[in-house]
């Protein structure tokens, strides 16, 4: 099944069925005196798929990414210090929006920022005549996104999936995530799609081994970032950072079918007040792509590519949205209250 593979990646882990939470009524509340944070804990209960929020409860923990490819044993040295960005990543940068789709990076001809209508025709560019599936949302609202699925799982193996994600902020479902997986039978050459991914999106920020350690050997290479600002300019310099495993400390975000869980999550984690700071990463776009080996006559290759999955993730666009759609409910919120509290004040005792 499509998702199985997405899972592969997107183990991807730690978004959009969380966006039907703009567009969900507020419910009638059972007292007209009911308190602002009584509302806002019933918007969040509201949210679709959560689980109910218990007073001093975290947030359950997502899997990440590096669930998909084995992390080296951390080093035994003690003296470690804490790692940190370098200062030259530290601020946030300001936004200059709007984001101008053509400026940044695709995957298959989706880019980021790009309208639902737009990103559906794309998409059927990629293998003409190949089925399209939405992925549901509830209470009759427009897909949270759709999957392109292409090829079959039947021995040999091969396929070529793509899943495209959408905003629910407004009318308008703009393109957050793209997220790509092909499988090459036969194989395909390494250093082929290393230097393919280079042409289309730049020199990348940085590159990882099979034991997840920063490298700048393309024969090694079997993981590669590129961190991209909101005007598509790739970012140089970072630095590793040894505990995530990742530049700048940029751990890899959800897409496909696991960002609709993400994206819900992080929505009603706004609403509850437990959405941390914004950081550098959340400034940026992020791509990543992750290989597997090949073989060849029986033998596994490190210098072949069996499968490619790329993700395409705007971390700063999901955050204004969740923020955005968070706001508009907890609006509604306030404003059933002040009317609860309105009839309350007009009503006669019956005495």
């Amino acid at each position: 099944m499509p998702h199985r593979r997405l899972a592969k990646l997107v183990n991807l882990s730690p978004l959009l069925l969380a966006g039907c939470v703009a567009s969900l009524a507020y419910a009638q509340t059972p007292s007209p005196f009911q308190s602002l944070k009584d509302a806002l804990n019933k918007v969040v209960k509201q949210l679709p798929n959560q689980p109910p929020v218990q007073p001093g409860a975290q947030p359950a923990a997502q899997p990440s990414v590096a669930a998909a490819i084995p992390i080296a044993a951390a080093s035994s040295s003690g003296s470690a210090q804490a790692w940190a960005p370098p200062a030259e990543t530290a601020a946030v940068p300001a936004f200059k929006g709007p984001l101008d789709p053509a400026k940044l990076p695709d995957i298959g001809g989706v880019h980021i920022g790009e309208g639902s209508e737009q990103a559906v025709a794309g998409l059927k560019k990629i293998h003409p005549g190949a089925q399209l599936t939405a992925i549901p949302q509830s209470a009759n609202l427009p897909p949270a996104g759709v999957t392109l699925n292409f090829g079959n799982y039947q021995p040999p193996p091969s396929w070529d999936n793509t899943s495209v994600t959408f905003t629910f902020d407004s009318n308008q479902q703009t393109v957050y995530s793209v997220y790509r997986d092909v499988r090459y039978q036969p194989n395909i050459s390494k250093q082929n799609l290393i230097d393919a991914l280079r042409q289309k999106y730049g020199k990348e920020t940085a590159a990882a081994n099979e034991s997840y350690a920063e490298t700048n050997d393309d024969a090694a290479i079997m993981k590669m970032w590129w961190l991209i600002d909101e005007q598509g300019h790739v970012q140089h310099p970072s630095r590793f950072d040894p505990n995530t495993h990742s530049p700048s400390g940029c751990a890899e975000t959800n897409g496909g079918a696991d960002g609709v869980s993400m994206y819900r999550t992080k929505a009603s984690d706004y609403v509850a007040g437990r959405l941390p700071a914004a950081t550098y990463c959340d400034s940026l776009i992020m791509l990543l792509a992750v290989f597997d080996r090949g073989s060849s006559g029986g033998s596994s290759r490190l210098d072949l590519v069996s499968d490619s999955r790329i993700l395409l993730s705007d971390a700063a666009l999901i955050r204004r949205s969740i923020m955005a759609m968070g706001d508009a409910q907890m609006g509604k919120a306030r404003q059933q209250q002040q009317n609860d509290l309105k009839k309350a004040n007009e009503a006669k005792p019956n005495l």
